[in-house]
């Protein structure tokens, strides 16, 4: 919550109500940005009430005489607004309103229906000093609705106004007077003594109508604010605080820790659990139909690698209870089958997919974070029945005992450079149709976690499968080894091949498309057949030609391919040892036509996967290693990117995806490479924080080379991760009582934790540890408990 930074033009801090302190509505939930503003200098909060407004924003200003003809900025010119605290819910900003006056600005979102702001003035020159302080309003209605207007109840001011049927109140504390000019404003003027400090308190209520909202807003101004902001404190300090040296890297933590808190959200629904959200932005919250199940995408339901991302990166090891109700968010929705979908949503929403087996590692994590028998037993069985549900014939469709790939949501990652029909740079292949490492890898790591679950739910007997199964996968992942890239490559599902791409004709308009001879000894291939057009088509494609053995084969694509910005995909169903003909029908002359095989021999950093399941020999890891270390493979100066080449056919090659590089990131710890991990931690944190400073936003990803960020503003998968640095730190256990330390620090530069009023600063050499009384001792060395009350034992 303590933060000591100046504040920005481009800082844009998204406030709202905190999951972790009371329930929210998941239909109606008012999110906030706070930011700076010119001419006049203050510091604004705005929102759109989820798009039923164009904006609403509040401000205080100061006026230079009593009849509030020149508007003043809050802060002086040579005086920078400095931000001191911040929440999922709360910020404080420091100002100087004038030579001898010190102000300072909190607000608080305690709802998702009210916002609070407290602004205090002190005089602390030797006269006396008046200030003319107005709180405005600005509201731009949507379709239907009025501004704020003042209206005075009794000797009470208020403002008031309404957008699409929503009435809207704001009450200031200090009798102020109600006005039209320059904006719909509460004034008064201050009076403030040598020493003297004036406190005043604004509540907005949103769907209240005056009369009822001016009772509700003078009680809720009547709390004792510091007892609220107490209550915030102490959630806050339950929570770790990672603080790098640079200043750079450490605001980005900052950013990162307060936005992951905040898309905690709900309970709502039968299941009444917590979920999170993928962003929670001012322009979302609302639910035109009241039940949420016209949210857009980012309201909608996490997937599992999102959750697991959460859960890894920023709630465990101190947040089990709350990493399980994210997981049993999923198991609440399993079918009697087993079967559970890849991302229900709240409100019932589904991908219709089903879920990666991502999901069983999650629960062997919390289950490391707090080991409780009956936890186990609660996850296995549906943990289990799931697990069956991946090595069923419906997943595996050669029956090899290597399940597919049916839906990108079970990846996490939709920009795989082979199987993006989407992008144009891709050949657009379906998942389906090939056997991939990383699911293996996904799969391996399920058995191994139902393996360890299987004692303490009193379930041994399921441990021979278990086995059975990952060996089969273990074996699979050598035998697509290819030393000379340090990967396993993904093979067409049929075949077990691992082919280069290759063209192999195009064809203006409908046609036969030209096709070289079949050659004597050439290995089956699975045609693409990409269609470019102007607008979408129904065109229809004929494949002919012979399997392995010489038999006939026949194709009629004639299903409809989803339109992807002026082109469509057509997948071959059968591999051909020969294609004798393909010919395509139903396009226009202007129409062009392509003919591709996916390139299986190119990787992507998802292929690592078996590296962090500890699924490689010793050898095979030393490759892996100096793979991520040369410029050649993986090493860039802001983390790992997707593809591993020096000439990118797009942007989205370059991307460093957070969630990938954590999964290399874990890989290298485990291959106790742990200065490796920390430098590629801190290389992330540093991108994120480049994009942060420059823009006021983090990024779904960031390019590589440059540090730029891409993609969506402020999404989950774009955070950088904190809960990394405390294993790579040498903390293996936090809890109110002690915190644990297995081994020295791996960062090259001194790193601090703040944990329940304790200070922690780590560094190459040696440490130090302040306790809540304020007393400091050196700290000692690994392995060491560190007792909260003030002693450590080793």
């Amino acid at each position: 919550m303590h933060c000591d930074r100046s504040l920005s033009p481009q800082d844009r801090l998204v406030l709202a109500a905190d999951a972790r302190l009371g329930s929210l509505s998941y239909v109606d939930d008012t999110i906030w940005a706070l930011s700076l503003r010119d001419a006049p200098t203050t510091v604004v909060l705005e929102t759109t009430y989820g798009l039923r407004a164009r904006h609403m924003r509040l401000f205080p200003l100061l006026f230079a005489d009593p009849e509030r003809r020149q508007v003043m900025g809050l802060s002086l010119e040579d005086s920078p607004f400095r931000l001191t605290a911040l929440a999922p819910n709360y910020a404080a900003v420091q100002f100087r309103p004038h030579a001898t006056a010190q102000g300072r600005l909190e607000w608080f979102i305690p709802d998702g229906r009210t916002a609070m702001a407290r602004l205090s003035l002190r005089n602390s020159g030797p006269e006396p000093l008046t200030l003319y302080l107005g709180w405005v309003a600005d509201l731009s209605p949507g379709e239907e609705g009025r501004p704020m207007e003042p209206w005075q109840h009794h000797a009470t001011a208020l403002l008031t106004g309404e957008t699409q049927g929503l009435p809207l109140l704001i009450f200031l504390t200090g009798g102020p007077e109600g006005l039209y000019s320059p904006y719909p404003t509460l004034v008064l003027p201050l009076d403030l003594v040598p020493g003297q400090e004036r406190r005043l308190t604004l509540v907005h209520l949103v769907g209240y109508e005056a009369e009822a909202g001016l009772e509700t807003a003078r009680r809720l101004a009547a709390r004792p604010w510091e007892a609220q902001i107490t209550r915030l404190r102490l959630a806050d300090q339950a929570w770790p605080r990672i603080q790098p040296a640079d200043e750079t890297q450490a605001w980005a933590l900052t950013f990162a820790r307060q936005s992951a808190l905040r898309l905690l959200h709900g309970p709502f629904g039968e299941g009444q659990h917590r979920f999170a959200l993928r962003a929670r932005e001012p322009d979302q919250g609302y639910s035109p139909n009241g039940h949420g199940s016209d949210h857009p995408p980012a309201w909608s339901g996490l997937t599992v690698p999102e959750v697991w991302y959460l859960s890894s990166a920023f709630l465990l090891p101190h947040a089990p209870n709350l990493a399980a109700e994210l997981l049993q968010g999923f198991l609440a929705h399993q079918r009697p089958d087993g079967w559970i979908d890849a991302g229900p949503g709240p409100a019932g929403q589904q991908a219709h997919a089903l879920a990666s087996p991502l999901l069983v590692d999650l629960a062997g994590r919390i289950y490391a974070a707090q080991p409780d028998p009956a936890f186990a037993a609660q996850m296995f069985e549906p943990l289990w029945r799931f697990l069956q549900v991946w090595f069923a014939p419906e997943q595996d469709t050669d029956s090899d005992g290597l399940p597919e790939w049916h839906h990108p949501a079970q990846v996490g990652l939709e920009s795989l450079p082979e199987f993006s029909p989407w992008h144009p740079w891709s050949t657009g292949a379906d998942l389906a149709t090939v056997e991939d490492p990383a699911l293996w890898a996904l799969l391996y790591r399920a058995c191994q976690v139902l393996e360890n679950l299987a004692p303490p739910a009193q379930r041994p007997q399921a441990q021979k499968p278990l086995r059975a199964w990952a060996r089969r996968l273990r074996e699979a992942v050598q035998q697509a080894w290819d030393p000379r890239r340090a990967h396993p490559l993904r093979w067409d599902r049929d075949t077990h091949l691992s082919l280069p791409g290759q063209r192999l004709g195009q064809l203006r308009g409908s046609g036969a498309v030209p096709l070289r001879p079949c050659g004597e000894a050439s290995p089956p291939i699975r045609p693409v057949i990409i269609v470019y057009a102007d607008a979408p088509l129904r065109p229809q494609v004929h494949l002919r030609g012979r399997d392995g053995q010489g038999r006939p084969l026949r194709e009629d694509l004639t299903a409809p391919p989803t339109w992807y910005e002026g082109r469509m995909v057509f997948n071959a169903t059968q591999t051909y040892a020969c294609l004798e003909s393909l010919t395509v029908e139903g396009l226009p002359a202007s129409a062009r036509v392509e003919v591709r095989t996916p390139d299986l021999t190119r990787t992507d950093l998802t292929l690592l996967l078996p590296f962090w399941a500890g699924m490689l020999t010793p050898a095979q890891e030393q490759q892996v290693l100096r793979r991520l270390q040369s410029p050649q493979g993986y090493a860039r100066p802001y983390g790992l990117p997707l593809v591993p080449t020096r000439r990118p056919k797009a942007p989205a090659w370059e991307a460093v995806h957070m969630l990938w590089n954590l999964f290399a990131l874990e890989g290298l710890e485990q291959a106790g490479a742990r200065p490796l991990a920390a430098d590629l931690l801190t290389r992330l944190w540093q991108g994120a924080g480049e994009t942060l400073q420059r823009e006021g936003y983090l990024r779904e990803a960031y390019h590589a080379r440059t540090g730029k960020g891409m993609g969506q503003r402020n999404v989950l998968l774009g955070l950088p991760p904190l809960s990394p640095a405390l294993r790579l730190a040498g903390v293996v256990s936090l809890t109110p009582k002690a915190i644990e330390l297995q081994a020295e620090s791996a960062f090259a530069h001194p790193v601090t934790l703040f944990w329940r009023g304790v200070r922690l600063t780590v560094a190459p050499q040696g440490g130090t540890v302040r306790f809540p009384h304020g007393a400091t001792a050196p700290l000692p060395p690994p392995p060491a408990r560190v007792l909260l009350r003030g002693a450590h034992q080793p």
